[in-house]
């Protein structure tokens, strides 16, 4: 991804500061934004702070107006209206902040005064009155007129406007007139003054992300310009001159030039000393080289006369390359080895040139060279296992021809009693001959019998099978009459139950249902009949399905006993074909045989003579025998 070392080298030192800034600077936004937001909140936390000490500093101003008057008046009454004429017209906020109170009459509240609508002065209030939240203010403030510290927010329509506005209100208990004393004001006007204040931070905040993302632009471009200035003149530039002479040093390894300079050292950090160690490698492996060039030209020309069929020449060429030595020691031990092995495998193959197969080679090497001198030592085994064997048979070859000798003498004798002996036995061939035909037409009857009967029992498995699929019909129509009984037996036992209801309902009705009362019983009795009607055909159908199941049975067993009986028809109708055909082949063989006994007297006569000549071979194998073995003695084995 980062090809350049110059990219690298900006990365590794942009990112980390650029990472750093954008940290820092992320940071120092969020705190801004997090004191922002809490200087907001205490500003609102205060205003509303300010304006729940109005709204306290307000009534108890009143309250302690209303002690004063409840103590200057002579009775209540008195007080009361002192207090109204007061308080009625009292006001706060240029104006727009008055007061009213809530005076309970039995168990209901009435408004006691109220300071901007002087008609509502002694009508009744519903304190259960909810704002547009939902929420009962009016209870509220009563609930709350005791505690100092409460104060009431709740939302309400502002005077001269349509607009619902939240309100903030503070009330106090009046116990001697059985009062409570309210007053609120409307808290629009400190959400304009949050909003105006928020903002103002939101520009002074804006202003800062954008005076920080401006100075991470320019540190940006400056460490850009400078970290390329600095690693072009410290790292890319020596680097540069490194992989010139490190390729031209590899040039130089892979043979495309024939000489290599030393790489110029430009600085003295790590790449100049890294310049300084490689510079003098260069030095030893050039040296090397040349030694090892002078090297393999010296093993070039031993192996090219190695190649040629000359094996005196050895390698004299050293090196302080020790693989390079330890590969010329090789060679010369190899060319060494098998110089030794070729000329111990001459004198043993002349040895054999003069029919002397008892010397080997003695084996000291491996790999080919093993297997050349098995190889030559096992060809010497084998000629002498062949001699010793020739030897062996022309032995045997020379006893048999003797043995051969006089077996052919007896061999003519028996031919003669031979010829006689064929002659009686082709007389009783003939007979044999006439009884085989006789068996072979009775054979011919007894298998169109066999196929006759195996016809009769496929019809019989046939007629079987029918049977079985009538049976099957039947326990069909059996299980319907079963179900239909089971129906009609239903059936009874409903009507039974009707009749019964029916004589409940004829004995309720007293005297107009006597009449009924005995037809319930006619049908009663009709339903018991016909449900032991329905039993007795059930157990005649129940015998019926069983006789029909054994049948079924009888009829399967039958078709199984036929299909054994085809199984045998068929194996006898086999074997009644294959005695037929063995008939037919055996009268052919005698038919055979009688040719061939006459073939055979004619060829025993000829036995006789080629007996004769035969002798005469014999003798002249042993003669060949004897002149085997005297020539195999001459050889050494």
């Amino acid at each position: 991804m980062l090809n350049s070392i110059k990219l690298k080298v900006l990365t590794l030192v942009i990112l980390p500061v650029l990472l750093a800034t954008l940290l820092i600077t992320i940071l120092t936004i969020n705190l801004t934004y997090s004191n922002s937001s809490h200087t907001l909140e205490e500003f609102e936390s205060s205003i509303v702070n300010e304006k729940k000490e109005l709204l306290k500093n307000q009534i108890l101003t009143i309250y302690t107006i209303i002690d004063s008057i409840i103590k200057e008046s002579e009775n209540i009454d008195e007080a009361k209206q002192k207090v109204i004429n007061v308080v009625e017209k009292a006001r706060f906020l240029n104006g727009s902040g008055y007061f009213f109170a809530y005076e309970k009459i039995g168990e209901n509240y009435h408004f006691a005064f109220h300071g901007t609508k002087p008609q509502l002065n002694g009508t009744k209030t519903n304190i259960m009155a909810k704002d547009i939240k939902g929420f009962s203010f009016r209870k509220a403030l009563i609930d709350t007129a005791k505690d100092d510290n409460k104060f009431v927010e709740y939302y309400y329509q502002k005077p001269n406007t349509k607009e619902i506005l939240k309100k903030m209100a503070f009330s106090k208990y009046i116990k001697e007139f059985n009062w409570t004393i309210v007053t609120g004001i409307y808290v629009d006007d400190i959400q304009e003054k949050i909003l105006k204040t928020k903002n103002r931070l939101d520009e002074d905040v804006n202003s800062l992300v954008y005076t920080l993302i401006s100075m991470i632009i320019v540190l940006f471009i400056i460490l850009v310009i400078v970290v390329s200035y600095i690693s072009k003149i410290s790292l890319i530039k020596p680097l540069e001159v490194f992989e010139s002479g490190l390729l031209s040093f590899l040039s130089f390894l892979n043979k495309e030039k024939e000489d290599v300079q030393l790489i110029e050292i430009t600085t003295k950090d790590e790449i100049g000393k890294m310049t300084k160690q490689i510079n003098e490698n260069i030095t030893k492996i050039r040296q090397t080289i040349k030694q090892d060039d002078k090297v393999i030209e010296d093993v070039s020309k031993v192996v090219s006369s190695v190649s040629s069929g000359i094996l005196t020449q050895q390698v004299e060429a050293k090196t302080s390359n020790v693989i390079i030595n330890e590969l010329t020691q090789n060679l010369n031990k190899m060319i060494s080895n098998l110089h030794n092995t070729i000329n111990h495998t001459i004198e043993v193959l002349k040895s054999y040139e003069k029919r002397d197969f008892t010397k080997q080679i003695t084996i000291s090497s491996k790999g080919e060279l093993n297997d050349l001198s098995l190889g030559v030592n096992s060809l010497g085994k084998e000629i002498s296992d062949m001699l010793q064997t020739n030897l062996d048979n022309s032995d045997i070859l020379n006893k048999s021809s003797n043995n051969l000798s006089s077996n052919m003498k007896r061999l003519t004798i028996s031919a003669n009693e031979q010829a006689a002996s064929l002659e009686e036995s082709a007389a009783a061939l003939e007979e044999i001959t006439q009884t085989m035909r006789a068996n072979s037409n009775n054979i011919n009857d007894l298998s169109s019998n066999a196929v006759s009967l195996r016809n009769e029992v496929n019809k019989g498995k046939e007629l079987s099978k029918k049977t079985s699929s009538s049976m099957e019909n039947i326990n069909k129509q059996v299980e319907a009459i079963t179900e239909s009984i089971s129906i009609i037996d239903q059936i009874a036992f409903q009507t039974n139950i009707l009749s019964l209801n029916a004589a409940v309902e004829a004995a309720t009705a007293g005297e107009a249902g006597k009449g009924f009362a005995v037809v319930a019983g006619e049908v009663r009795n009709l339903a018991n009949r016909s449900a032991e009607a329905a039993k007795e055909i059930k157990d005649l159908v129940e015998g019926a399905t069983l006789s029909a199941n054994e049948g079924k049975d009888i009829v399967h067993s039958m078709y199984e006993g036929y299909e054994h009986l085809n199984e045998n028809i068929l194996n006898t109708t086999s074997i009644v074909e294959t005695v037929t055909a063995n008939s037919k082949e055996q009268m052919q063989g005698i038919e055979q045989i009688n040719s061939a006994v006459s073939l055979l007297d004619k060829a025993t006569q000829e036995n006789a003579q080629i007996a004769s000549e035969t002798n005469e071979v014999v003798k002249s194998v042993t003669d060949m025998a004897n002149a085997v073995v005297k020539e195999v003695k001459k050889s050494k084995f």
